[in-house]
């Protein structure tokens, strides 16, 4: 079997400007769960999930480890930019500004496909601070430090 037998030839899309409640009516509507994010270019920008749009209407679970450090934001989203999964890039800078923040700015990220790797923390503490800041950043699916 070939992805083009899977796939569909012109899939429904949504900008980073669509609300949030048009986009999961767009989801509901065609009974799917994720749907490309594309720029006025109809250039890919990222996924968006259904996780991803009703995350802030779902009560966190106290006893969820995978992400200890919880950024709330000041202002609930509004847009699919607000939510969905970001590019490799914008991860990466995402991440960067978090370790320079702690003091960190000569570590090197590196982004591909939601997996980062994390190069310069040496001994054990820096190694756990790398992932678990990383982990904070929506899109990260694993994170590996050298």
């Amino acid at each position: 079997m070939l992805v083009l037998d899977l796939m569909t030839p012109e899939p429904v899309t949504v900008t980073p400007e669509t609300g949030i409640k048009e986009a999961l009516t767009t989801l509901a509507d065609l009974g799917i769960t994720s749907m490309p994010v594309v720029d006025h270019h109809q250039r890919l920008c990222g996924i968006v999930s259904e996780a991803d749009l009703i995350r802030d209407l779902v009560a966190r679970d106290p006893r969820a480890q995978e992400r200890p450090v919880i950024v709330e934001p000041l202002f609930p989203p509004e847009t699919v930019e607000d939510v969905y999964t970001r590019s490799a890039d914008m991860i990466a800078a995402d991440i960067d500004e978090l370790l320079g923040s702690l003091g960190h700015a000569d570590w090197f990220v590196e982004v591909e496909n939601g997996v980062v790797a994390v190069a310069g923390p040496s001994g054990s503490a820096e190694r756990s601070l790398a992932v678990v800041v990383a982990r904070t950043v929506p899109g990260v699916v694993e994170v590996r430090v050298d």
